[in-house]
């Protein structure tokens, strides 16, 4: 493991909390990178929390913690510790340019210090932390009923999209935050997606305004789009994947369009799945968006998916050049329904 000089100056004292026992636990702020101590807190959240290691959330931990990312995404946790013990976390990342928008969550509390109420203090400490760096909104997902919701709503956070078994909820710290971040705006410019986006393709992807929100990553009418995205970026930096998105002045997505490898065994390998989200704000520029990600997949077949009505995207894929299958895609099966999708194509 690499240790980090300067460890002590990335571990901040932030005081003393009484917790239900009677106990006296010691909270501190802790900044990726943060040397063995950070790297431990990965281990103590996916070795003693509800997280597996082999997944990309796992990977995007240890990443960031070994300051691979140090230079686009501000990693913060807030750290409860007993007698110099780590018992609890929770944290988020967040763009380091803008410090805005943040994904929230990793909240564990070590399986025999539960009930002593880690977790709502934490939680906090972490609203306050990111608070006082200028942060406006908080975005996480969980599960629609139990003890973590319900620390959740008390701190103020609400479901933002509701799905049958899930939930993305969202604290607006800034009033009205989403009527002024997604404003009509100009002017708007072509990007690449970088990992600093996470939390911006969040807030745009998680707006109700979609039947299909990425059918690439499963985020199909009101379920929600958070862990996915670090499926998306894993895609993107082995090169099976490519994205253009749509930004503001304030670096705010109000659009992203990607191509993707299918793992369906009824998609022919030759072709891609096309994806992609635009504000209703920007619908005058979608076409622009969506040219530019076709250039990147210049020759190949397309399929593109609309559930429902999703008038604009269904308006875009027919000025884009694609063409609606004759008879319906296979429906898909997401938390226990059945959805139902339409199939566009595109041939060059």
């Amino acid at each position: 493991r690499p240790t980090i000089k300067d460890e002590s100056t990335m571990k901040k004292y932030l005081g003393k909390e009484t917790l239900k026992s009677g106990e006296t636990m010691e909270i501190y702020n802790v900044v990726a990178p943060a040397g063995n101590y950070g790297l431990d807190l990965v281990d103590f959240i996916h070795g003693r929390g509800p997280f597996p290691a082999d997944i990309p959330w796992h990977r995007y931990c240890q990443r960031a913690w070994q300051g691979a990312f140090a230079n686009e995404v501000l990693v913060s946790w807030q750290v409860g510790e007993l007698d110099g013990k780590v018992v609890g976390l929770v944290g988020y990342s967040t763009p380091l340019a803008t410090l805005d928008v943040c994904t929230w969550g990793h909240v564990v509390t070590q399986v025999e210090q539960r009930g002593k109420n880690i977790a709502t203090l934490l939680t906090r400490h972490s609203i306050e932390d990111f608070k006082t760096r200028g942060g406006q909104a908080m975005y996480l997902g969980t599960g629609r009923t139990g003890g973590a919701h319900r620390v959740y709503e008390k701190n103020g956070f609400r479901d933002y999209q509701v799905g049958t078994t899930g939930v993305i909820m969202q604290l607006e710290i800034a009033e009205s935050f989403t009527e002024r971040y997604f404003a009509p705006t100009e002017p708007l410019h072509i990007g690449e997606l970088h990992i600093a986006d996470m939390p911006r393709l969040e807030a745009l992807i998680n707006q109700p305004h979609w039947g299909v929100k990425s059918y690439s990553e499963k985020a199909i009418g009101p379920h929600g789009y958070e862990g996915q995205f670090l499926e998306l970026w894993e895609r993107l930096e082995n090169g099976t994947s490519t994205c253009r998105t749509l930004r503001g002045p304030q670096e705010q997505l109000f659009g992203a369009a990607w191509t993707s490898p299918s793992s369906l065994p009824t998609v022919a390998e030759d072709v891609r799945i096309f994806d992609f989200i635009i504000h209703p704000h920007a619908q005058t520029e979608s076409a622009t968006l969506l040219a530019e990600q076709l250039k990147t997949e210049s020759g190949k077949r397309l399929v593109a998916y609309t559930a429902g009505p999703d008038t604009i995207r269904r308006t875009a894929l027919l000025a884009a050049g694609f063409t609606l299958a004759a008879s319906p895609a296979d429906p898909i099966d997401l938390d226990e329904q059945r959805v139902a999708l339409d199939a566009w194509h595109l041939h060059r």
